[in-house]
């Protein structure tokens, strides 16, 4: 069976909110303190944006 790009980038967008997630966590972690609901909003639509425009246009 052979992975296409469709399936890679299928499931880089189904993973987008799992992914922003760790973003935030990670972040956290590193400034030492929770991040506010408005930083979180920022980060996940950061990763959604990025992520969105890499699978639209992906490389072969």
């Amino acid at each position: 069976m052979k992975i296409l790009m469709s399936d890679i980038t299928g499931a880089m967008r189904s993973s987008i909110e799992g992914y922003a997630f760790s973003v935030v966590d990670s972040m956290e972690f590193s400034l030492g303190r929770d991040l506010t609901t408005e930083e979180q909003d920022k980060v996940f639509h950061i990763v959604d944006d990025a992520i969105t425009r890499i699978t639209n246009n992906p490389s072969p």
